[in-house]
Parts: C-alpha cells; sequence; structure tokens
C-alpha cells in the first residue's frame, strides 16, 4: 500500500503548479508537457491535478463531480472548469497578463541585459494574451525606460 508521501511526495512526478497570478495559457502548455512525461494514470492526472492549485481555485474544482474529475478527461475537465472560472469576469486574465507586465521593475541587483529579455518575454505573453499589442511604440519605450529603473 502506497503513503501518500509515495503517492505524492517528491517524486518529481508531480503537475507544475498554478496560482492565479500565473499566465493561464502558459501553464496549460506546462500541463500538457508533464501529461508527455508523467507516470501517473490518465484517469488519476485529474486529480493530481487538482492538489497544485491555488487555495481559491482548488476549492472551485473540487465542486466538480468526481467523474468528471476520475476519468481519462480529467485534465481536460479540470482545465475547462478552470478556464470557466477565469473567464467569469471576462477580462479578468488580461488584466493579469498586463499587470504582471506593468508590475515588473528592474531590481538593483539584475542586469540590463536580463531585465530586458524578462521584459520581453512578459511582452510577448501579454500581447499573446490580449491578442493585440499592448501599447504603441511610443507608450511601449515609455514603459520599458520607467520601468528599467535606470
Amino acid at each position: 500500500m502506497a503513503t501518500a508521501q509515495e503517492d505524492f511526495g517528491p517524486t518529481g512526478d508531480n503537475p507544475p503548479r498554478f496560482t492565479l497570478k500565473m499566465n493561464f495559457n502558459t501553464w496549460r502548455r506546462d500541463v500538457k508537457i508533464w501529461q508527455i512525461g508523467t507516470n501517473v494514470k490518465q484517469c488519476k492526472q485529474g486529480a493530481r491535478l487538482i492538489r497544485v492549485l491555488e487555495a481559491k481555485l482548488r476549492d472551485h474544482c473540487t465542486r466538480m463531480p468526481l467523474e468528471m474529475i476520475a476519468c481519462d478527461a480529467g485534465v481536460e475537465n479540470v482545465m475547462e472548469e478552470i478556464a470557466s472560472y477565469l473567464n467569469q469576469d471576462g477580462e479578468r486574465e488580461e488584466f493579469r497578463a498586463l499587470e504582471r507586465l506593468e508590475s515588473f521593475a528592474r531590481p538593483e541587483s539584475m542586469s540590463l541585459a536580463d531585465y530586458l529579455a524578462e521584459f520581453d518575454r512578459r511582452y510577448r505573453e501579454a500581447k499573446e494574451t490580449i491578442g493585440q499589442e499592448p501599447y504603441c511604440d511610443g507608450a511601449l519605450a515609455y514603459r520599458l525606460m520607467k520601468l528599467c529603473n535606470l
């Protein structure tokens, strides 16, 4: 009989964690990659996924019928439930993508090259989430200069 530690311990076979501050589409891709490499049975992956969600989402998803979680389509069902939760406001994910970009100021300990690479990654993430350029060129240059703390 497997213990909780063996079943969900530091095996390296846990899905990536998700919080409401993260980009859902990026996390969804990470979960698909996890599914490719995991040894967890497909019918148990949905339950495993719920266990790594932020508390609000975990509470929401645990209200799903167990048959929808403990099946081969469990991960897809959980993903749909999360997407539904995130889209209740309609613009929540877009707001979070912009907030991740806007709130990223360069710490003094970070090199300018590292900051630019991370800013570019966040900008592309916001662009992908929103479906268009978040800023015109002038506004982008201004935001970049303001946030890089030169």
